[in-house]
C-alpha cells in the first residue's frame, strides 16, 4: 500500500512540474503571439503584413534619395579644389630670402592652377628706386 502511495505522489509531483513548466511555456509563446493582438482583438495579417510593405517601399525611396544625394555630392567634390600646395623659394639665388612662392591648387582630376609671385624682385625694384 505504501508503495502505491510512494508511486503516486512521484506521479504527482512529475504532473505537477510538468504543469508548472507548459505554464510557464504558454505565457513566453502568449507574448510573442500578442505582436497580432490588439487589446484582445486579432489584429488582420493581411493589415500587418501590408503595413510592413510600405514601410519597406517607404525605406527604398529614402535610400534611393539618399544614393542619389551621394553621388551628387561625389561628382561636386571632382572639381573642387583638393589638393593645395604651396613652396617659398629665392629665385635671385644669394639676394634677399625665401619671400617669393608658388601656390598650387588642384581638383580631383588634378586639373587646376598656379599662382606665383617674385617678391625679391619688387623689393629690389623699390629699393634701387629710393
Amino acid at each position: 500500500m505504501q508503495i502505491i502511495i510512494i508511486t503516486l505522489l512521484i506521479i504527482i509531483a512529475i504532473l505537477a512540474s510538468l504543469s508548472l513548466f507548459l505554464f510557464f511555456y504558454y505565457m513566453r509563446i502568449n507574448k510573442a503571439i500578442n505582436v497580432f493582438l490588439e487589446k484582445g482583438n486579432v489584429k488582420d495579417a493581411r493589415e500587418v503584413l501590408f503595413s510592413q510593405i510600405e514601410k519597406t517601399k517607404e525605406i527604398e525611396l529614402t535610400l534611393k534619395d539618399t544614393i542619389d544625394n551621394i553621388r551628387s555630392l561625389e561628382d561636386i567634390s571632382r572639381v573642387s579644389l583638393q589638393k593645395i600646395g604651396i613652396v617659398r623659394f629665392n629665385p635671385f639665388g644669394d639676394m634677399g630670402g625665401n619671400q617669393s612662392f608658388a601656390i598650387a591648387m588642384l581638383d580631383g582630376n588634378n586639373d587646376g592652377f598656379v599662382v606665383s609671385s617674385l617678391l625679391d624682385l619688387l623689393l629690389n625694384k623699390v629699393l634701387l628706386q629710393m
